[in-house]
């Protein structure tokens, strides 16, 4: 999830304000603060569903294998998905449902 979006998650939900002071922190006209406040929401769910598939993927993997790369599969996920790894590539090369797993990341 991006600042931006972090930011007005924070300013609208966090510290409850009102969309003069939103707009005035985030520096945007106090009339776009609700839509970005919707669409800041929608990126949260969509990256907590994503995350909550993810390890549900890891917990019901068949083997020890898929699980030993849950935590590097979702940091490859934060930022852009830039997280370099030979170890995770390969195993995303050979596993199938890690690799759909990842591909299934939010936006």
């Amino acid at each position: 999830m991006g600042r931006r979006t972090q930011a007005v998650l924070w300013h609208t939900v966090v510290q409850r304000d009102d969309v003069l002071t939103a707009g005035r922190s985030l520096g945007v006209p106090p009339s776009r603060v609700p839509r970005l406040r919707r669409s800041a929401l929608e990126a949260l769910r969509h990256a907590c569903l994503y995350l909550h598939c993810l390890y549900l993927h890891a917990e019901r993997s068949a083997g020890e294998h898929c699980r030993a790369f849950g935590a590097l599969l979702e940091a490859a996920t934060r930022g852009g998905g830039a997280y370099p790894s030979v170890d995770l590539d390969r195993h995303l090369a050979d596993c199938r449902e890690c690799s759909r797993s990842h591909a299934e990341r939010p936006p």
